[in-house]
C-alpha cells in the first residue's frame, strides 16, 4: 500500500523513526572473546538480504597497500579495504571509505576483525568522534555474555553511536511440562530459602521515562569452541538479531483482564500464523481485504508477524509467559489447562505461591533473562507506590508478582517490595514496550467495557427515593464503574498504537475469574470484527516495516 493510503489507517505512532543508512560495527567484550566475527558479520548481512532484500554493503578491512577493491554486482556488495599498519593512518582510511560508500547502502557492515580486538576498539572510538556525512547513522553491536540484572554498556564508547547490547544465550533450558511432584519439591526449597530476607527474590526495575539505552537483544547462536574460532561457522537463527539491528522489532503490550486475557492468545496465534497454516473451516481464517480497502496485490493472509518482546500486566503476563517459553504450542497448552488456574486462584487467597506453582508445571523454572523473546512482567510495588517490571527472577515468579489481585490474592513479597497486580498501576503497558525497544507496538485491552446503562426515570418521588437507597443498585453501579475504569485506564496510553478493544459486554467483571471458559473465550474473540481488524492492521504495519530499504540517489 502506498504511504498516502496508509495515512489514517495506521496509528499516529507509525511509521517509527528511521535510522538508516547506517554503518554497523560488531564489538566483542573481553568476556566473550574469541568470537567468529567474520561468520557473524556474514550471517547478519545475509539475513537482512534474505528477510527484507535490503541494500547491504560488506566492508572488509585488511592490512596492505593498494586501492579498495569493490564488487557491487551482488547483494551484499563487497568492498575490500587495505589499510596501513599505522593505526592512526588506518582509521583515517576507514573513515574516508565509510564516508564515500556508507551513504549509498541502507546497512554497511564494517568488519575489521582481522586487525584484532584492540584495533576494533580503537576504530570505534575514532569513528564515534569523526564527522560523517549528514544522515549516516552509527550502529554499534556490543556482544556480551548473559548477565543477571540490569544490562550495562561494556565497554564504554564515546561519540554518537547507537548501541545495541547483544546478549549471547546458551542452549534453551528445559521447559515444562513438569510433574507436580517435581514442582512441589522445587517450591518447598524456595519457600525455605525465602524465609530469610537475603533469600527473597530481588526487586524489579523502575520504569524508564524515555527509550532505554543501550537497547538490548538476546540471541541463541553457537559455534565450535575448539580450533581457530575466528574462522568457525555459526548455527542459529539470526532473524531476531537482524530486526533489532535495523529497528524492526515488534512488541506486545498485553493488558490485565483475568480470563478475558485468553484473547491475547488468540491475537498472538492469528498474527504469527499464516492462513495456509490453518486447517479448512478454522475460525481464524479471515479475508483482510474486506476489512481494509486499497490493499492492491498485497495478501495479508500470507503475512507472519514476529514477536520480539512482551510486557504484560496480570493475565497478560500469564499469556506472554506461555508464548515466550513455548511459542504457539504454549498458547494451545495454556488453553487446555485453563481450569488449573480456576483452582490455583482458590489457593492464592491463602498464598500466591499456588499461582507460581501452577505456571511452573507448564513453563518450568526458566529465567526471564534466558528468553530470546523477552518477557517483562509488570507489577505494582505498594512499598514505593509505583509500577515496576521484573527482570531478575524466573518466569513463574514473574507471573506471580504480576497477577496477585489486591484484596483477593495474597500479595507477593520481594526483598524490600510488596507486589500486587500490575493492572493497578499500568494495565496496558504500551509505553513501556515502546521504551524497551519495540518499533511496532501492538496493545490489547481485552476486558470489555460494560454495556451502556439505559435508565428509565422513576414515575414519582417515592420510586426515586427507593432507587437512591437500593443497595443492589449501588453494587451493580460499583461493578460497572470498576470495569469501565480499568478499561478506560488501559486505553489511555495505548491509543497511539495499534490496539484491540473488544465490544461491550454485560457484567464483564463477573467473567474475569472464569478460566475454565478458556476455549470458549479464545474462539469467540476470533469472530469479533474489531479483533479481525486489529490483526489486519498489525499485518499491514509489519509489511510496511519490513519493506526493502534501498538508498535512492
Amino acid at each position: 500500500m502506498p504511504q498516502d493510503q496508509t495515512h489514517g489507517v495506521l496509528p499516529p505512532s507509525f511509521p517509527p523513526p528511521t535510522y538508516w543508512p547506517a554503518i554497523i560495527v560488531i564489538q566483542a567484550s573481553a568476556a566473550v572473546q574469541p568470537v567468529p566475527s567474520r561468520a557473524l558479520y556474514d550471517g547478519l548481512a545475509n539475513t537482512l538480504v534474505s528477510d527484507y532484500d535490503d541494500q547491504v554493503l560488506m566492508i572488509r578491512v585488511v592490512r596492505g597497500r593498494g586501492k579498495p577493491t569493490f564488487n557491487g554486482d551482488e547483494n551484499p556488495a563487497q568492498l575490500l579495504l587495505k589499510v596501513p599498519r599505522d593505526d592512526i593512518k588506518a582509521t583515517k582510511a576507514i573513515s574516508k571509505a565509510v564516508s564515500e560508500y556508507g551513504p549509498k547502502y541502507s546497512s554497511s557492515f564494517l568488519d575489521a576483525s582481522e586487525l584484532g580486538y584492540p584495533f576494533v576498539d580503537h576504530m570505534v572510538q575514532h569513528l564515534g568522534q569523526t564527522e560523517l556525512p549528514e544522515g549516516l547513522f552509527r550502529r554499534l553491536i556490543q556482544l556480551t555474555p548473559l548477565r543477571h540484572g540490569a544490562p550495562e554498556r561494556e565497554p564504554e564508547v564515546s561519540g554518537d553511536w547507537r548501541v545495541l547490547l547483544t546478549q549471547l544465550l546458551g542452549p534453551m533450558p528445559a521447559v515444562g511440562p513438569l510433574s507436580k511432584r517435581a514442582v512441589l519439591r522445587k517450591m518447598m526449597k524456595r519457600l525455605k530459602r525465602r524465609m530469610t530476607y537475603s533469600g527473597r527474590e530481588p526487586r524489579g526495575d523502575e520504569y524508564p521515562n524515555h527509550d532505554r539505552e543501550p537497547e538490548v537483544v538476546r540471541i541463541r547462536v553457537s559455534w565450535p569452541t575448539s580450533g581457530d574460532v575466528s574462522n568457525a561457522s555459526i548455527s542459529g537463527d539470526l532473524s531476531r538479531w537482524g530486526r533489532a539491528v535495523t529497528n524492526r522489532r515488534v512488541g506486545l503490550a498485553l493488558g490485565g483482564s483475568g480470563a478475558w486475557g485468553y484473547a491475547h492468545g488468540a491475537l498472538i496465534d492469528r498474527m504469527t500464523l499464516q492462513t495456509a497454516d490453518l486447517p479448512e473451516g478454522d475460525s481464524r481464517k479471515v479475508h483482510f481485504e474486506k476489512l481494509i480497502p486499497h490493499l492492491g496485490e498485497r495478501k495479508l493472509e500470507d503475512v507472519k508477524v514476529p514477536v520480539d518482546l512482551i510486557a504484560g500486566a496480570s493475565s497478560g503476563t500469564l499469556v506472554g509467559a506461555y508464548y515466550a517459553t513455548n511459542g504457539n504450542e504454549g498458547i494451545k497448552l495454556m488453553i487446555q489447562n485453563g481450569c488449573r488456574y480456576q483452582y490455583a486462584m482458590i489457593g492464592a487467597m491463602i498464598t500466591s505461591t499456588f499461582l507460581e506453582a501452577a505456571v511452573a508445571v507448564d513453563t518450568g523454572f526458566v529465567g526471564l533473562d534466558e528468553l530470546e523473546c523477552m518477557l517483562f512482567p509488570v507489577t505494582t510495588n505498594l512499598a514505593a507506590n509505583e509500577a515496576e517490571f521484573i527482570t531478575q527472577s524466573d518466569v513463574p515468579w514473574g507471573v506471580r508478582a504480576s497477577c496477585t489481585a489486591p484484596g483477593v490474592f495474597a500479595s507477593t513479597i520481594a526483598q524490600d517490595a510488596v507486589y500486587v497486580d500490575g493492572a493497578v498501576s499500568d494495565n496496558v503497558p504500551a509505553l513501556l514496550v515502546d521504551w524497551l525497544g519495540a518499533d511496532l507496538v501492538i496493545a490489547t485491552n481485552p476486558l470489555p467495557p460494560p454495556r451502556e446503562i439505559h435508565l428509565k426515570a422513576p414515575k414519582n418521588a417515592f420510586l426515586r427515593f427507593l432507587r437512591e437507597f437500593n443497595p443492589l443498585i449501588r453494587a451493580w453501579e460499583i461493578a460497572a464503574s470498576s470495569a469501565l475504569m480499568f478499561h478506560k485506564v488501559g486505553d489511555y496510553e495505548a491509543t497511539q498504537y495499534i490496539i484491540f478493544d473488544p465490544p461491550s459486554a454485560a457484567f464483564p467483571l463477573t467473567s474475569t475469574f472464569m478460566f475454565c471458559n478458556a476455549a470458549e473465550i479464545y474462539e469467540n474473540v476470533m469472530k469479533e470484527e474489531s479483533f479481525q481488524k486489529t490483526v489486519a492492521l498489525t499485518k499491514l504495519a509489519w509489511t510496511e516495516l519490513s519493506k526493502p530499504r534501498v538508498v535512492t540517489s
